[in-house]
């Protein structure tokens, strides 16, 4: 359980939580904090400067109620002090850009299958779906694909933040070729979906589908999809 996953569930309770989902979210917070304080023992002895930032940014003052949550907290990661001027370990630097490199392209790939797998469902529901009951159960899968589809996107925005601040520590150049900004509106969208304001002659693909490793497996989405709607 990470800390963008664990934001999201919580999300999804809205304000009327019942005892067993807030009791379930506590057992997860639990679970994280205990994670984050071996992180933070380990960071301890490889960047010790780590602690003076901490202890600049909490107040003296805080009460109990005003703890930061597990899932809020700064991990101060390599990349995050890039940006101050905070010795960090090159060796833990070049650690973090491969990790989040790998990590980019992991998410872009979710987007690509995710935004697959909802376009295939929103033909199959427009062309055999009927009735209401159907139709729900349909929609709610539309919408789990969709969840996933924004989550992947997330996921992505926050390694392409960490590559840019580590690419101008360690000289890394070009990366964003491959690596571009993720806009919202115009570049998460499917292969047959026009960009805002295109004609149908003018129609080009979102650069999220022309980047190395869009791999031909329509087959494992069509399967997915079929899983996925229950029907």
């Amino acid at each position: 359980m990470n800390r963008r996953r664990l934001k999201v569930d919580i999300g999804k309770q809205g304000l009327h939580a019942t005892d067993m989902q807030m009791g379930t979210v506590q057992r997860l917070r639990n679970a994280l904090q205990r994670k984050i304080d071996t992180w933070k023992r380990i960071q301890t002895l490889y960047t010790p400067a780590v602690q003076l930032i901490e202890s600049r940014v909490e107040s003296p003052s805080r009460s109990a109620p005003d703890m930061i949550n597990p899932e809020d907290s700064q991990l101060w990661l390599p990349s995050a002090l890039c940006s101050k001027p905070i010795p960090c370990n090159a060796r833990l630097l070049a650690t973090e850009w491969e990790l989040r490199h790998a990590q980019a392209g992991d998410a872009l790939e979710e987007i690509r299958q995710s935004l697959r797998l909802r376009d295939y469902m929103y033909t199959f529901k427009k062309d055999w779906i009927r009735g209401q009951s159907a139709n729900t159960r349909a929609q709610n899968a539309l919408s789990r694909v969709e969840a996933r589809a924004t989550a992947a996107a997330d996921k992505y925005r926050a390694a392409h933040t960490a590559l840019s601040s580590l690419a101008n520590v360690l000289g890394k150049v070009a990366w964003d070729h491959k690596y571009k900004v993720l806009e919202r509106k115009d570049d998460i969208r499917g292969m047959s979906v026009p960009k805002r304001g295109e004609s149908e002659g003018r129609r080009q693909l979102s650069w999220i589908w022309l980047v190395e490793g869009v791999g031909d497996d329509e087959d494992e989405v069509v399967q997915d999809s079929k899983l996925e709607c229950e029907l």
